[in-house]
């Protein structure tokens, strides 16, 4: 049987743990308490006189980190509030709570939220920006917990992508012949390319993180191709660029068009191909980018496209 909770109560200095313990009740803790998610919070520094963790949650209150009940963790060592919520919950060993539960445990118990030692990163690293916004909302900490918990959900959000949709829609991108993978043997190395027809944005963050890829060539909806490379490994996209500016020309029976082999190599936009724009500084070739809105779509057919990266993608420029 559920039970019922009206009102959260947790302790008054609000932290990294105290947060995502409040994040979790909200996000899976209807399972055991009814009511929860939308639950008042109250702050205090001891339980109301007379009270006890277990007088109050018959008057369907929680206590959080206060009374040395279930979700204090003085009482229990080594767990954090975070971790003994998520155990009672069930939801301890989900894969897309670990960093968020990994970060509130390494912040409450080892006092290493940002791990940095440079005062900008711990400035404005998320853990320095609760501590501060608990000291700007001493008399008001329910509003931390509305400017914080809503960057909670777009994390969680995130993770569910990377480690459920993006890995099940490659997995059916490459069963529908809409994905695909080849590698290009370089004078130094292998490099791997992946290819697909998605108009996911996140497709190629998740294939370079999970994958090690070291580029991905993109197909949008509309006909816009786009190609990512991994920006550590410095690859030379200079005949691609060229490569791919020749073909364009050639569509539109422009090869006579006075333009050198050093020319259509050029950075940034050439202003008679504008379909296609070198950007070195993130070392990918776009036609339109994630935003296309406006960038003539490329008139070379995806397979064209990937037939010019394996012949012409160069391995690390330096």
């Amino acid at each position: 049987m559920l039970q019922p909770v009206k009102k959260i109560i947790c302790f008054a200095r609000l932290q990294v743990d105290t947060l995502v313990a409040i994040f979790l009740l909200r996000q899976y803790g209807e399972r055991l308490f009814s009511g929860v998610a939308k639950a008042e919070l109250a702050f205090r520094a001891v339980l109301p006189a007379g009270e006890t963790v277990e007088s109050l949650f018959a008057k369907e209150v929680l206590a959080l980190d206060l009374g040395g009940g279930q979700f204090d963790h003085h009482a229990h060592p080594g767990e954090t509030v975070a971790s003994l919520v998520a155990q009672a919950l069930g939801v301890h060993e989900e894969r897309i709570l670990k960093k968020l539960l990994t970060w509130a445990r390494r912040d409450d118990l080892e006092g290493k939220g940002t791990l940095s030692s440079d005062p900008l990163d711990r400035a404005f690293g998320l853990s320095g920006i609760i501590t501060m916004l608990a000291r700007q909302y001493q008399q008001r900490p329910e509003k931390v917990v509305e400017l914080i918990l809503p960057l909670f959900v777009a994390h969680l959000a995130e993770e569910r992508g990377r480690q459920e949709v993006l890995p099940q829609e490659w997995k059916q991108l490459r069963e529908a012949g809409q994905g695909g993978v080849f590698n290009i043997k370089t004078d130094r190395d292998t490099l791997r390319v992946d290819w697909a027809r998605s108009n996911n944005i996140q497709l190629p963050g998740f294939l370079r993180a999970y994958f090690n890829i070291d580029a991905i060539v993109q197909q949008l909806q509309s006909g816009h191709i786009n190609i990512i490379t991994k920006q550590s490994r410095h690859l030379d996209l200079r005949e691609v660029a060229a490569g791919l500016r020749a073909a364009e020309l050639g569509k539109q029976g422009r090869e006579g068009d006075c333009l050198t082999w050093q020319e259509l190599q050029r950075a940034g936009r050439v202003e008679a191909i504008p379909e296609w724009f070198y950007d070195v500084a993130a070392n990918s070739l776009q036609n339109g980018g994630v935003r296309p809105e406006g960038v003539p779509v490329t008139r070379l057919a995806l397979e064209e496209a990937l037939e010019i990266v394996r012949l012409r993608l160069r391995g690390p420029a330096f």
